[in-house]
């Protein structure tokens, strides 16, 4: 399975889109930002409703989850690499006090944009030619990742100062990148 957040928020199984859209999708953005720890129904609630929750939030949360622990399983069961597996076969579990996604290694474009940012800044702190060289090449990776504003399409009241600290991190990276090339 892969998930991807550096734009649009999908998931995919194999080469077959997983169509989840709606609240479930919305869920789904806040805790692929926080993959593997636990987000709380609290934080999540928050994230969907802002300050006026309907009465009956934490039910409604309660379906989205249900909803997208469906869509994963069969994903999961169809095939999905490491980190499938959990409540049913989902890599989304039910953690005190919340919900906590599974993603293992190459699976979250995130983690993957880290990754090659944290290499390329080794290897500029190195300041050989060479290692300049690769640096801008593993910032260009890193770059190529992205395929629009993070988290595009979902549009939540708690949400947009953590999709906004994304596109920062993008443009820091950019600008990074510009640097090494000149």
């Amino acid at each position: 399975m892969r998930f991807r957040v550096l734009g649009p928020v999908e998931v995919f199984d194999g080469e077959r889109l997983v169509p989840v859209t709606g609240q479930p999708r919305a869920v789904l953005a806040v805790l692929l930002l926080n993959a593997n720890r636990v987000v709380s129904v609290d934080r999540l609630v928050d994230c969907l409703w802002g300050d006026h929750p309907p009465a009956n939030a934490r039910r409604l949360l309660h379906g989205c989850v249900a909803q997208l622990r469906r869509l994963l399983s069969v994903a999961a069961e169809a095939g999905a690499g490491p980190g499938a597996g959990g409540d049913a076969g989902s890599p989304l579990l039910t953690r005190t006090p919340g919900y906590v996604l599974r993603v293992g290694p190459g699976e979250l474009d995130l983690t993957r944009f880290d990754e090659l940012v944290e290499a390329a800044g080794s290897r500029s702190a190195q300041r050989s030619g060479e290692s300049m060289e690769l640096a801008c090449s593993l910032l260009g990776d890193a770059l190529s990742l992205w395929r629009g504003p993070a988290a595009d399409g979902v549009t939540l009241h708690g949400f947009a100062a953590e999709a906004a600290a994304l596109d920062e991190r993008r443009l820091t990276v950019f600008e990074d990148r510009v640097d090494l090339d000149l």
